[in-house]
């Protein structure tokens, strides 16, 4: 069964509850999805790699790119939302 238990982090602004699934048959999540926000933290960065390394740790004559980028998301009203448990 999911455990609801407060946030425990004294530097967050305002504490929230959050969801521990354990080892829980959890089955569905169902409710009000105009409730959750998912953000795009900008920037991103991209990194040119102008040299690949194979798995013999040679050269492979490639290039490659890292592009590192950071998204969050929450639940702006906790109680929109309900956990089907088996």
């Amino acid at each position: 069964m999911a455990r609801r238990h407060g946030h425990q982090n004294p530097n967050a602004a305002r504490p929230r509850p959050t969801i521990d699934a354990g080892q829980a048959n959890n089955i569905v999540v169902y409710g009000d999805f105009a409730q959750f926000v998912i953000v795009d933290r900008w920037p991103s960065s991209l990194e040119l790699i102008p040299h690949l390394f194979g798995s013999n740790r040679r050269p492979t004559g490639q290039r490659g790119a890292f592009l590192h980028a950071r998204v969050g998301s929450d639940v702006a009203v906790p109680n929109a939302f309900r956990m089907l448990v088996a």
